[in-house]
């Protein structure tokens, strides 16, 4: 059980039997199994596809490797001046860095609270205005508190490092101020991964697809493109440019991108083609509306 204390002396338990805790504790887990089962499947195709080394089919299950699949599937595509691929290893290091240091902190962290929780002991948070109001009221209600500031536990609570407790809580105070930029980097590369991958194997929708990966959702719609052939963006972007039909609803040229072939004649350009609908060639003169043409002669 945990009881919330606030500074006006006001308390909000909250508690939670051990067996509903462990169901939901396991529909988490089982959703993420998914997606990542999901992710790891969509990046195995396309790797097999492309015809990237057996590695990087290896990769697409593990870990933060998975970031150097991508890469490599994004391919020569730039970033920063450079092909995407060339960083393949360093944003995988990057990963690594944050994710390794991000687990050891919260595991030491919070070890003891989830350790005395499960054992069936009482724990404190208390929300004071300062760290020292905070210790006055766990000293005068003889709780025990851990380096995470504002958890204290009971009389019984078990402090499972003791004499390195202090050593400890200075560590991760230092970790917590570089693991911030750390995680804006690994943001800033997630997105940029989405984005670019989407580009090529979704464009039409890609924005969409990488907004909704942010939110979790990169697992079920990279096993959706997994078949997809890969394109250049600025191809696609060309083709739809010139082509004059519905570039979602069909190829009347059979070509990639749907796009006339070479030997196809190009409609004349026309003084306001730009003006024209999709699908139009001349949308006519823009100002026979204020013409009197009455007897089929228009004003001089």
């Amino acid at each position: 059980m945990i009881t919330f204390i606030y500074s006006d002396g006001s308390g909000v338990e909250l508690s939670m039997p051990l067996a509903s805790l462990i169901v939901e504790l396991s529909i988490v887990l089982a959703v993420m199994v998914a997606f990542y089962a999901l992710r790891s499947i969509g990046l195995m195709v396309m790797s097999k596809k492309v015809g990237l080394s057996k590695s990087c089919v290896v990769f697409s299950w593990i870990p933060i490797l998975w970031v150097f699949t991508a890469c490599k599937l994004i391919g020569d595509d730039k970033v920063f001046g450079k092909p995407f691929q060339s960083f393949a290893l360093l944003f995988c290091i990057l990963f690594g860095v944050f994710q390794g240091l991000n687990f050891i902190v919260n595991a030491i962290a919070y070890f003891p609270i989830v350790g005395n929780v499960l054992m069936g002991r009482k724990l404190f948070v208390l929300s004071f205005n300062t760290i020292a109001e905070m210790d006055a009221y766990a000293y005068a209600n003889g709780l025990k508190g851990t380096f995470i500031s504002g958890v204290y536990g009971a009389s019984n609570f078990v402090d499972p490092y003791g004499s390195a407790a202090n050593a400890l809580g200075k560590i991760i105070s230092v970790c917590n101020y570089i693991l911030p930029l750390l995680e804006i980097a690994s943001i800033v590369i997630t997105v940029m991964i989405y984005i670019n991958l989407f580009k090529k194997y979704r464009p039409q929708h890609y924005m969409l697809f990488s907004i909704l990966s942010i939110f979790g959702l990169f697992g079920p719609f990279v096993f959706a493109v997994r078949k997809r052939e890969p394109i250049d963006y600025m191809d696609y972007v060309r083709s739809r440019y010139r082509y004059y039909g519905n570039p979602y609803g069909g190829n009347p040229y059979n070509n990639p991108y749907g796009n006339p072939p070479q030997n196809q004649q190009r409609p004349p350009e026309t003084p306001f083609s730009e003006f024209a609908e999709r699908g139009e060639i001349d949308p006519g003169d823009p100002f026979a509306d204020f013409s009197n043409d009455k007897d089929g002669k228009k004003d001089e």
